[in-house]
């Protein structure tokens, strides 16, 4: 339904834009483009959120939402849970739309894990180790597994069906189900009992590591069984087998001493062979009865060697027997029965050896204490035992106040691999003008905010009880997170409108827990504040990586232990790590992502989406350029909207020549070649541009002159005191704008650099962007409004060029006898009035312009796919966990990246001819090197290829200090 929604509003758009309805999707859902909403993702971003919030409410709709959870973790009938990231699963529609919701979330690498709250809300089949659907792929059964009939039966595991010793298959009437009921065997179970021999050494094989002594616990010693309203207890006393029924006749009364009644039964023998009927005993010696009938006898409820046994009420012969009326009959071979209670037996004994052998002394009551202190921390962090430790001694010291204050801190350093976060505390005048200090690294979702409400989480482990704290930062941000918790708002809203949400809901925790007063304060930085500054130098990452491997702050992170949050039973993850910012939020960036691959990976694209081209454009400058006015606005404009759609026509080679037209009626355009040319060269869309009109002039020198016309005219409009010479000079130094002879546009594509066809189309080059900011004296934001000023002048002219363009093949297709009603026209007659349909699949023609789909082309398309998906997952990584690796388009992986930051436009060109002498030392030669400012700071980009990543910093090294 989505994807017929989005066809249908798609369709309409296109034809409002003035669009082709072959035009790619990908420019309507981009961002960058009309940014409308694809509807499916939509849907996806809201469900996901609702769901989010469902399976963590404790009311009647989160109890709803829970059941219907289970509802199909119990239709799937699998030992892994439906949240498990490995399990993937098809859901009918309308058949349960929480498991669809989490079907999705799973393709866009987001999945939900329990906390110790959740734990037992959706519960799966556990206790065997190897299931019969892995049985089936062991033999390679074909067969489609039944799940309903294995369901219905509750039987999953392979030892359930097998003895006590796994040399036999049980009888289908000793298998222990709930179903008071016995038919027949099914096929499942009669295919594994006629191959019996066989099966079992595979079951034998698979199972030998896993139990001790090859001994099946799960089937007779462990598992509850519930095949009758009472229950039965079997357990062995001086050698023989006693087994009872759970006596329960009149009023109960509990009993203070724990024990209960049994009703005592013996086991029926034919031939001096054990059967499986069970008849009430008249009396015994165990009897605590006197002159009664019924044999009752009395058990401790906390006796360790009993254990629970199957028995039903049936006349279905589960042994031998001659009986078949109804009676009491035992759902497992006696003789395992008595090899089980013999094994409880001998455990209980040895439990009690092991515990008469152990040392009075060997338990020390401070190891107890010591041990406590360090689970108090580590319910909440997970980090190193020094950290552990030094939390413990300043915990200890904080023991006896009632108020204590404290400086935090947070710091984000950017090192040549990732983003790490440093945080640091201080807790100043405790005792003899001792400083408590602490400091930290933490991971992902970087932020200085998060740093800060680190170092605020962590002060507050070692806080005392019901004391009052007082913190000091330095950061509004994290005060104003902090107020919701003070405010004591409904902890739902931190998890639907705030970012850090794990970290703000554990604040919230250890708040509740430790009953403390919160008051925060804030301090401006760097103001001389002598606390604050040591805040401030401890949350500083020490030194500088050196090499590039990413393992510099391995296992000196500290990581939240989510598991342990109160308010939750959930906890959405990407990549198995939290998500610190809302799910629809998260669910919008990876769609967002999404239709940015999809657009760039046009095949219209492949020339320029190269490891060097991709680098020399400006991507957020060329796509601002293709609007002139906010995109949302609610006032409609045709001139506004008509300049819109002709930028991005020409951006994405959207454009109705006669190339386009060719392929889509053949039957009315005999050739795609330009009609104003005496050459045959295909028209596409920048022949338009490049057409001399049957003339000599070159029209691509005249729109080289316009556009530095254009150029210097508005830059001397913005900065009026610069001399027109000397932007001129400037001008000129550009050497795309350079343009002196002739140029194929066929062969440009294959240039290594940007060429002046790709700034026709729209592309920004970074060299020109940083050429005009370098005029405008590095001011940024004048310069971009420089360059979009002039694109949009420049647009007019290759406009009017279109326009003119589309005159003359107006009167040429008059001519031709075309009219419109042809062209809108799906399917055509031939002379005797049979409708033909048009083919739509371009055509083969003579020079190869236009073939068919090859094998070779269906290969590169699926490796294209594949990219993309990898690519998808790298940019949604860079993201939410931002580790730096600056990986590219095409995953040149042989490329080698230095990054420096430095804060002179003249220092920048220094070290640039520096570098470039060094690493023509070492005979490494830079493909390209780009200058970009980024945050009011020089960058440079040194992008060495199929170079050692080490030689790249022995480079570096041998340069002076200052750089």
């Amino acid at each position: 339904m989505c994807k017929k929604i989005n066809s249908i509003c798609l369709k309409t758009f296109k034809h409002k834009a003035g669009f082709a309805q072959t035009a790619i999707n990908s420019i309507f859902h981009l961002k960058e483009g009309y940014n409308i909403f694809n509807i499916e993702d939509r849907q996806l971003q809201l469900h996901t959120k609702n769901l989010n919030d469902r399976i963590n409410r404790d009311d009647l709709l989160g109890e709803s939402t829970k059941i219907r959870l289970q509802q199909f973790q119990n239709w799937l009938w699998t030992d892994k849970s439906m949240f498990d990231k490995d399990l993937v699963y098809k859901v009918k529609d309308n058949f349960n739309l929480n498991a669809m919701i989490i079907s999705k979330a799973k393709k866009k690498l987001i999945v939900w894990e329990s906390t110790n709250k959740g734990k037992s809300i959706v519960t799966i089949p556990s206790g065997g180790r190897y299931t019969i659907k892995q049985l089936w792929g062991d033999l390679e059964y074909e067969e489609q597994l039944l799940n309903k009939g294995l369901r219905e039966n509750e039987i999953m595991f392979i030892e359930q069906i097998m003895n006590l010793n796994f040399k036999d298959i049980l009888n289908w009437h000793h298998i222990q189900t709930t179903r008071p009921k016995r038919g027949r065997p099914p096929g499942w179970y009669t295919y594994i009992d006629q191959r019996k021999s066989y099966i079992i050494n595979i079951i034998q094989d698979k199972l030998k590591n896993y139990y001790i002594h090859n001994l099946n616990t799960f089937n007779n010693l462990t598992k509850k069984h519930i095949s009758t309203k009472k229950l039965w207890i079997a357990y062995k006393e001086n050698n023989e087998l006693i087994i009872g029924k759970e006596y329960k006749k009149g009023k109960q009364v509990t009993n203070k001493k724990n024990i209960q009644k049994m009703k005592h039964y013996n086991i029926v023998t034919t031939n001096l062979e054990p059967t499986s009927v069970l008849v009430p005993c008249e009396s015994c010696e165990i009897n605590t009865r006197e002159n009664n009938n019924e044999c009752v006898y009395r058990l401790d409820r906390d006796k360790e060697d009993k254990i629970e046994i199957p028995v039903v009420y049936s006349k279905t012969l589960a042994s031998n027997t001659l009986t078949k009326s109804f009676k009491n009959r035992i759902r497992m071979d006696v003789k395992d029965l008595y090899r089980a209670a013999d094994i409880m037996e001998n455990f209980e004994e040895n439990q009690e050896n092991n515990t008469n052998n152990i040392p009075l002394n060997i338990i020390d009551e401070e190891d107890i204490r010591r041990e406590n202190k360090y689970h108090e921390i580590q319910k909440w962090i997970n980090c190193e035992n020094k950290d552990i430790r030094e939390l413990i001694y300043i915990k200890e010291k904080l023991k006896k106040r009632k108020q204590v204050k404290v400086y935090t801190d947070g710091s984000l350093e950017t090192t040549l691999t990732e983003n790490i976060m440093g945080f640091g505390w201080v807790i100043p005048e405790v005792k003899n003008y001792e400083r408590l200090t602490f400091r930290g690294n933490i991971k992902n979702f970087p932020s200085l905010t998060r740093a800060e409400l680190m170092a605020i989480f962590t002060a507050l482990i070692v806080m005392p009880t019901r004391s009052k704290v007082i913190i000091y930062t330095d950061s509004a941000c994290a005060i104003q997170n902090m107020k919701i918790i003070i405010k004591q708002i409904n902890t739902r809203e931190i998890w639907t409108k705030n970012k850090n949400p794990v970290i703000l809901q554990m604040i919230n925790d250890i708040v509740k827990e430790k009953k403390l007063k919160i008051i925060c304060y804030k301090v401006k930085a760097h103001s001389g504040d002598k606390y604050d500054e040591i805040a401030d130098s401890l949350a500083k990452i020490p030194g500088f990586i050196e090499g590039i491997s990413n393992n510099f702050f391995e296992d000196t992170t500290i990581s939240l232990n989510y598991n342990n949050i109160k308010d939750q039973s959930f906890i959405p993850l990407w990549k198995s790590t939290p998500i610190e910012t809302p799910i629809k939020d998260a669910i919008k960036e990876i769609n967002r992502f999404k239709s940015m691959l999809n657009f760039k990976y046009q095949e219209r694209f492949k020339h320029i989406m190269t490891n060097t081209k991709c680098r020399e454009i400006d991507w957020g400058l060329t796509f601002k350029t293709k609007h002139p006015s906010k995109i949302t606005s609610d006032i409609t404009n045709r001139e506004d909207s008509n300049k819109r759609s002709f930028a991005l026509k020409l951006l994405c080679e959207e454009l109705p020549t006669l190339s386009k037209r060719y392929v889509h009626e053949p039957n009315l355009y005999s050739s795609s070649s330009c009609i104003l040319c005496d050459e045959s060269v295909e028209e596409d869309n920048i022949h338009i541009f490049t057409c001399k009109r049957k003339g000599d002039l070159d029209p691509i020198k005249d729109l080289t002159n316009k556009f530095k016309e254009i150029l210097t005219k508005k830059i001397k409009k913005e900065e009026s005191n610069i001399d027109i010479k000397i932007i001129k000079k400037a001008i000129n130094e550009i050497d795309i704008l350079n343009y002196s002879y002739e140029k194929d546009y066929t062969l440009s594509k294959n240039y290594s650099d940007l060429s002046f066809f790709d700034i026709i189309k729209g592309f920004i080059p970074n060299i020109l962007v940083t050429k005009v900011k370098k005029i405008c004296r590095n001011k940024k934001v004048k310069a971009n409004k420089i360059i979009i000023d002039v694109l949009e002048e420049f647009q007019k002219i290759l406009k009017q060029t279109w326009k003119e363009r589309c005159d003359k093949v107006i009167e040429w297709e008059i001519k031709n006898g075309i009219t419109n009603k042809d062209k809108r026209m799906k399917q055509i007659r031939n002379e005797v009035g049979t409708k033909i349909s048009v083919d739509k699949m371009p055509n083969t023609r003579k020079g190869n312009l236009y073939t068919s789909k090859t094998i070779v082309e269906k290969v590169n398309f699926k490796s294209k796919q594949k990219q993309k998906e990898k690519d998808l997952e790298f940019f949604t990584n860079e993201t939410f966990l931002n580790t730096f690796t600056y990986k590219l388009f095409d995953s040149d992986l042989s490329s080698s990246v230095v990054l420096l930051v430095w804060h002179k436009y003249d220092e920048i060109v220094r070290i640039v001819a520096s570098l470039r002498e060094s690493f023509e030392e070492c005979a490494i030669q830079p493909h390209r090197y780009t200058l970009q400012d980024e945050i009011d700071k020089g960058t440079i980009c040194l992008y060495a290829n199929k170079s050692d990543p080490k030689e790249l910093f022995a480079v570096l090294h041998n340069l002076d200090e200052e750089y």
